[in-house]
């Protein structure tokens, strides 16, 4: 089960009311369809409560899988929600979706269409919403090309809002966990070695920064650790490093709106000595 969390509660709405008010944003926004990933905004496959968006949509908590949601028009949508995983967790959606609202797709098995196969052939140009921080762009591209090559494409549409967000009346809050070093005996490497060598590779590709939004990176390359996932010792933020420079982006503040009190002297303190800015 993803993080072992049962994200329902006896004043969640019904399965049927989730996907009703889904849809109702669908017309919305003029969208035909809407996929939900596991994934958080840096591609984790264990991700932390506020994030298990496909796990509250469809009440499927395994840690894999890709749900699918279209309209009901009548005509031509007849008001689907799919569910795909992988044979790891067959048993465990038969009994977690409601086989009323949901169709559970066996991933990988014979005579089951892959996401990408079921939207070429059922949404021929119909509009598909998702949330481009929750898929990477080489998967959008790959679809992309595969459905130009249709007489009548699916058409994919980068929604910034995610629509999940939008419906869920609950929603946990984003966790702001301590942070503490990993000292370099155990980590075995100096930060600022790290970021020579992240360097180097840039310079190799000729570029000019990289951003790290990967959580187990940021983690390693600035030899720091955390818990705002649990059973995962990272902690949410993103990494830059330029050829002159490496930033470390947390965001986070205390009650007060007061940025940074929160952190310690020993992690600010470590941060400085390798010469990493935070912001």
């Amino acid at each position: 089960m993803m993080n072992g969390i049962d994200l329902s509660s006896s004043s969640d709405p019904t399965p049927s009311e989730k996907l009703t008010r889904l849809r109702t944003l669908l017309q919305t926004h003029n969208l035909d369809a809407y996929l939900v990933f596991s994934e958080d905004c840096h591609f984790s496959e264990y991700v932390a409560p506020c994030d298990e968006r496909r796990s509250y949509l469809s009440n499927f908590t395994g840690s894999a899988g890709v749900a699918l949601v279209t309209c009901d028009d009548s005509v031509t949508l007849n008001g689907d929600a799919l569910l795909w995983t992988d044979g790891r967790y067959f048993q465990q959606a038969n009994k977690q979706l409601c086989p009323l609202n949901w169709t559970l797709m066996k991933q990988f098995e014979p005579n089951v269409p892959s996401v990408e196969e079921y939207i070429e052939k059922n949404l021929q140009g119909k509009r598909i919403g998702l949330d481009p921080f929750t898929v990477s762009n080489a998967q959008i591209s790959s679809w992309r090309t595969k459905f130009a090559l249709s007489s009548s494409p699916p058409i994919l549409v980068p929604i910034q809002k995610n629509l999940i967000d939008e419906m869920w009346e609950i929603r946990p809050s984003i966790p702001q966990k301590p942070v503490c070093v990993h000292p370099t005996s155990l980590a075995g490497e100096e930060v600022s070695s790290k970021v020579s060598r992240v360097r180097e590779s840039l310079v190799q590709e000729h570029g000019h920064a990289t951003v790290i939004s990967a959580l187990d990176q940021i983690a390693w390359l600035y030899n720091l650790r955390g818990s705002d996932i649990d059973c995962n010792p990272v902690f949410f933020g993103y990494g830059v490093v330029t050829l002159t420079g490496a930033h470390l982006f947390l965001g986070r503040r205390d009650e007060n709106d007061e940025e940074l009190l929160w952190l310690s002297e020993e992690v600010k303190n470590h941060l400085v000595e390798a010469n990493v800015t935070l912001h």
